[in-house]
Order: C-alpha cells, then sequence, then structure tokens
C-alpha cells in the first residue's frame, strides 16, 4: 500500500518546541528549512517534494537543530508501508546527547526488502531522549510533557532496476517521418518512461510496402520506395515497446542481376526464312527498374532484333541476344541463338553465295545453298563434308573441303571450313 494512503500517529500534543526545534532536513533531494513552529509537529509529506532512493544505494540523511542540550535525533522510515513506523530496521539514532547545531548526518540504504513507492519518514528531536525513540511521542506514565520537535516527509523509493512502464519511438528533432532523397537518412529517437528506468533499446524495421535498414543507434536508410515501421524494444523489459512509421520516396533500387530467355520458354531457334523469336529478360530485383536494351553479338551466323527484344534471323549460324540493363549497364545477360535458313548455309560470299564453316554432325547436312549450278556439300555419316561441287571458274566460289582421306583444300589442310575463292 501507498505510504501516503497508511494512517500514521500524530506525535501526543503536549510536546514543547519552544526550546529547540528542526531547522533543516536534507535527504535524496529534499532540502527544506523551517523555523519554530507553531505546534511541535508539522506534516510536509504533501507539500514537500518527495526524495528519490533506489533499494540498495546508499544515501545521506542530514539534520540540523536548534538545540537546547543533550539532544537526541531520530528518523523512522516505513520501508514495508504497514502504517508502523518503528517495525526492525527502520529507526536510525543520528545524534545522541548532543547540544550542537550539526547538521547530524547518517547514511541509509533502503534495504532489499522496502517495498517501492511512496514511502513515510518521520524525522524527532528529543530532549534528553525522554521517550526513548519512540516515533508518536506517546505520553507514558512517568511523563506528561516533552520538549522537542516532528517533521514528516515523503519518500519515493525505487527497485534497483526499475520497472519500465512505456517506449515512445519521435523522429529526432520532430523532422517529418519522411525519407525523399535516394538512400536517404532518418534518425530516430526512444524515450523510455520512468526517466530513472534503463534507457537502452533494440531499434528494428518492420516492412510494410517498402524496405530499409536501421543501426543500433536508430538512424533509418532507406533502399525501397513505400512505407516502414521503425521500432524500438525496451532491452529492460521487452513487452514494452514502441513504432513510428515513415514514408520512404525516390529511391533507386540497384541492379543486381539481368536474365535472358525466350519468351514462354521456347527453342532458342529459327528454322524458317527470315523467322522470328521473342526474347525476355527480367531485372532483379523485382522492384528495380526493369527496362534493357537489347543487341546482337554476331557468332557463326547474324540477325536483328527490336528494341522489344524481337530477333530478326539474317544468315544460319548462332548469334547472341544481348540485354543490358539501362539502370546499370554493367548487368548484362547473353543468349544463344541457332538460325538455320533454307538456301542460305554458314556464312554469306559476295552478298549471295554461302558457306558452312562447322558441320558438326550429319544433321547439319540439311544446310545447303543451291544457286544454278552451285551445289553445296553434303556429309557423311560421321558428320564431315565429303565434297563439294561448282562453278570454280566463278571467283565467289565457295569451296567445301572435308576430313575424308582425299578431301582436303587447296592449302592442304583437312577438317570443314569454306574460303571464297
Amino acid at each position: 500500500m501507498d505510504a501516503n494512503a497508511q494512517t500514521y500517529c500524530q506525535p501526543s500534543s503536549w510536546l514543547d518546541n519552544s526550546e529547540e526545534w528542526i531547522t533543516n532536513v536534507t535527504f535524496a533531494g529534499i532540502n527544506n528549512s523551517t523555523g519554530a513552529g507553531a505546534t511541535a509537529y508539522s506534516n510536509f509529506s504533501t507539500t514537500v517534494t518527495p526524495g528519490q532512493v533506489t533499494i540498495g544505494t546508499a544515501y545521506t540523511l542530514s539534520v540540523t537543530i536548534a538545540p537546547d542540550a543533550n539532544e537526541y535525533v531520530y528518523a523512522f522510515i516505513d520501508w514495508n508501508h504497514n502504517g508502523i513506523l518503528d517495525n526492525a530496521g527502520e529507526k536510525y539514532l543520528l545524534a545522541s546527547n548532543v547540544s550542537s547545531t550539526g547538521p547530524h548526518t547518517l547514511s541509509i540504504t533502503p534495504p532489499a526488502t522496502a517495498l517501492t513507492g511512496n514511502t513515510r519518514m518521520r524525522i524527532m528531536l528529543d530532549w534528553l531522549d525522554w521517550n526513548y525513540g519512540d516515533p508518536c511521542l506517546e505520553e507514558t506514565e512517568y511523563l506528561e510533557f516533552g520538549f522537542g520537535e516532528v517533521e514528516d516527509y515523503t519518500i519515493n523509493v525505487q527497485s534497483s532496476s526499475p520497472v519500465v512502464t512505456s517506449v515512445a519511438v519521435a523522429t529526432q528533432g520532430g523532422a517529418p517521418a519522411t525519407i525523399t532523397t535516394n538512400a536517404g537518412t532518418l534518425q530516430m529517437a526512444a524515450t523510455v518512461l520512468p526517466a530513472t528506468a534503463p534507457q537502452t533499446v533494440t531499434w528494428s524495421i518492420v516492412p510494410g510496402t517498402g524496405t530499409a535498414t536501421i543501426s543500433a543507434a536508430g538512424l533509418v536508410t532507406a533502399q525501397t520506395n513505400g512505407t516502414v515501421w521503425a521500432k524500438a524494444v525496451s532491452t529492460a523489459d521487452v513487452s514494452k515497446k514502441d513504432s513510428l512509421q515513415i514514408t520512404l520516396s525516390n529511391q533507386v533500387v540497384p541492379v543486381t542481376s539481368v536474365a535472358v530467355v525466350t519468351q514462354g520458354g521456347a527453342p532458342a531457334t529459327i528454322t524458317t526464312n527470315a523467322g522470328t523469336l521473342q526474347m525476355a529478360a527480367t531485372v532483379l530485383p523485382a522492384a528495380a527498374p526493369q527496362t534493357v536494351t537489347w543487341s546482337i553479338v554476331p557468332g557463326t551466323g547474324t540477325a536483328t532484333i527490336s528494341a522489344a527484344g524481337l530477333v530478326t534471323a539474317q544468315t544460319n549460324g548462332t548469334v547472341w541476344a544481348k540485354a543490358v540493363s539501362t539502370a546499370d549497364v554493367s548487368k548484362k545477360r547473353f543468349f544463344a541463338n541457332h538460325l538455320e535458313q533454307p538456301g542460305r548455309s554458314g556464312y554469306q560470299c559476295n552478298g549471295s553465295y554461302t558457306r558452312w564453316s562447322t558441320c558438326r554432325d550429319h544433321n547439319d547436312c540439311r544446310h545447303f545453298a543451291n544457286d544454278g549450278n552451285r551445289i553445296a556439300s553434303q556429309c557423311n555419316t560421321n558428320g564431315y563434308l565429303e565434297y563439294c561441287s561448282g562453278n570454280r571458274n566463278r571467283n565467289d566460289f565457295c569451296c567445301w573441303f572435308s576430313y575424308g582421306t582425299n578431301k582436303r583444300n587447296s592449302l592442304g589442310k583437312s577438317g570443314f571450313d569454306c574460303r571464297c575463292q
């Protein structure tokens, strides 16, 4: 129970403070100076700001008096809030049989058993110790009067680890809860109540429609547009937390990679004359700009590609469809396409006649050139060219040769190649 809700004994009215009285009480933030009161009892428990003490921490109680002689100074603190001021461990003697003003001091440490909250403290000045340290100064069968003074105060006892009651999150300096620059930052602040409780918190980001990071000190760095929540959790009590929504705009998402595929997973071949093949590019992450620039890198064939990624075949062979991110030109991807154009196998000679340079297997015999008396090569079952024929008198004749025993070109080299003679 709060001490201010208790009923405490009031010293007997026969106490006389005309000869000696209390002039100052100082303890844990209390510093109250008084003169000789109209009565010998003064209750400052609600009129003087309570002292603040923490269990296990030592504080110095100081009492100054206007003495006569043979004075005794006592303090009583109701640590257990039971309304009794002189239970064991609640009574303190600051001065014994003194005649000086003091200050008379004593170190007091709130015990581990002390209850937290408002607690009654009584200071008593007793001439000749006639009341034997009785906080209520009750009359005895021997005495019907006494000399001295009594003052009551309130002290607020706190746990050695004050209980966290709440956490409040705000922007530092009351700045708007927005980040409008690319990778911009915003400093957050957390207030833990009461002020005497540990103020440390753990920061984290709760994603909304955007993303961001936050440092251990509460500095938010924007990543992608949208909203996020900056969240602070008390380290002393993880059930006490708070968060604040932050709006992010104008963020540029870095491109990490580009992937090129055929649309719909179609085979990467074009087998019709001047046929087309639609390509598709995926830029990662998905929040990054998805636009790319398309181009063709020639291999053994040629083709064109539109701005939308549509490949149109020109000559047989292979080409690479290349996509480059417009946001980061270092991020790109190639995709090989095989081109098979009827009547045009391999490279083109002099603008009209062709050569085939890589007879990989017997299926490649499907590639041929047929223009007048020019008959292209044939392949044996091993996939090698066997012979070539045509009008050798024409300087645009495509010379084919093979791996066969007697099939060598004019340079005496075997294999598969074609040179315009």
